[in-house]
């Protein structure tokens, strides 16, 4: 897979009108525990977000196509490589935390449709307070759990190329 680091100037000028000033580096209470933004080291507008101490989202506020999570570098592959590029994306992101998935494949694919489904409550309302996130239709996000039914929350899906995609748990393993 290449990896994209730039962008279209309509996409960028996008981006930078729905910029917020000052990510809160720290601690902050969610539903299910504690939600860390933590500022990366080698990019100065880059942050990871640990939930409950699981590193679980990371976002380039400068480059929304960056992917520095492995796993989510292979989801995007998969995408590149098995679903056309003219082919309109809509896709469910069940475990959404800060969407870094999302605003790889919208930076990419800027007619896609994404709709993230986290099951805290708090952390879905914050990460569009604290980053770069895209607002509907490109990127919606709902609170659900995992177990409802894809159906219930993305009506529709079948009349295009589609994806689910599940992150590994937020949990550590005991």
């Amino acid at each position: 897979m290449t990896r994209r680091r730039g962008r279209s100037p309509e996409v960028g000028d996008r981006w930078r009108s729905a910029r917020r000033p000052g990510v809160p580096v720290g601690v902050h209470a969610i539903d299910s525990g504690t939600a860390e933004i933590v500022q990366d080291l080698d990019r100065s507008r880059a942050y990871t977000l640990l939930v409950n101490g699981v590193p679980s989202s990371h976002l380039d506020l400068e480059d929304p196509a960056w992917l520095d999570f492995e796993y989510l570098r292979w989801m995007a592959a998969i995408v590149e490589t098995h679903v056309p590029p003219e082919a309109r994306l809509r896709v469910m992101h069940l475990g959404a935390a800060g969407c870094s998935l999302a605003r790889h494949l919208i930076a990419v694919r800027p007619d896609s449709q994404h709709l993230a489904v986290e099951v805290d409550a708090v952390l879905a309302q914050r990460v569009r307070e604290w980053f770069d996130l895209p607002s509907a239709p490109a990127l919606r996000i709902r609170v659900g759990r995992r177990g409802r039914s894809p159906r219930h929350f993305h009506r529709g899906v079948g009349t295009s190329s589609s994806a689910t995609c599940s992150p590994v748990p937020r949990r550590r393993c005991r």
